[in-house]
């Protein structure tokens, strides 16, 4: 009984340390996918969408860094603070960043389409 428990516990280990090592490389491969986005000439935007869908759907399985997200895209903005709190909100609803400091909402389409009581954009 004691053992297959701890074989069952060092499972756990070794799965949650297979993840740890898999979530910084599927964000890198995401950033390299939409960086192509950004840069493509816009001849075949439908390839270039289809190669991020499996990077969307593991943000999606494996979470997403908002934190760190945020700070790269509230990085220049003069109200520093109140931009991390609105981009944590929409990150948190979205899951999802749009790339760079300002603009490129095309990205995050949830992130484009959340608005404030007034009708204007949420989201930084």
């Amino acid at each position: 009984m004691a053992s297959s428990r701890l074989s069952a516990l060092l499972l756990l280990v070794v799965a949650a340390l297979l993840l740890c090592t898999l979530v910084p490389s599927i964000a890198a491969e995401e950033d390299h996918l939409i960086d192509d986005l950004v840069e493509d000439d816009g001849n075949d935007l439908s390839s270039s969408f289809a190669r991020l869908q499996p990077a969307l759907l593991q943000r999606k399985l494996l979470g997403y860094d908002c934190p760190g997200r945020c700070k790269g895209r509230c990085r220049l903005a003069g109200a520093y603070k109140r931009c991390i709190q609105m981009c944590m909100i929409c990150c948190k609803d979205c899951s999802c960043v749009p790339p760079g400091t300002y603009g490129n909402k095309w990205a995050c389409p949830c992130y484009a389409r959340m608005k404030n009581d007034k009708g204007t954009d949420k989201c930084p």
